[in-house]
């Protein structure tokens, strides 16, 4: 399995969910494990890559900088049940969103290194 297919079948069960984000109350869970999922995908892929990529770096740091916020104000309006907590997190999902665009893009820009 080459690397794209790879990434594809870890994230679509996030990035292509659309009930999620219409939900009244979207699962803090969900967007938590997608963060892990998408960082750990991510660290796979650095592991693997015989020549380190700036782009690739740049997602990583992108992804584990998300993950590290997302325990703070979204948690905290998630637990608390706050009315914010909805816009909140689907701020939060288009910029993993984006996050997972941009890694989908690369990985289809690079020669697959299996």
């Amino acid at each position: 399995m080459n690397n794209l297919e790879y990434a594809k079948q870890q994230l679509n069960r996030f990035y292509l969910d659309i009930i999620e984000s219409q939900r009244l109350n979207p699962s803090y869970p969900f967007i938590q494990s997608y963060s892990e999922t998408l960082l750990n995908l991510i660290s796979y892929l650095r592991e693997n890559d015989k020549v380190m990529s700036n782009k690739l770096l740049s997602l990583w740091m992108d992804a584990d900088i998300f993950k590290a916020d997302i325990p703070g104000e979204l948690h905290d309006d998630y637990k608390k049940r706050n009315k914010r907590y909805r816009e909140n997190w689907l701020k939060q999902k288009k910029k993993i969103d984006t996050i997972t665009s941009e890694l989908f893009d690369y990985l289809n820009e690079i020669p697959d290194l299996q």
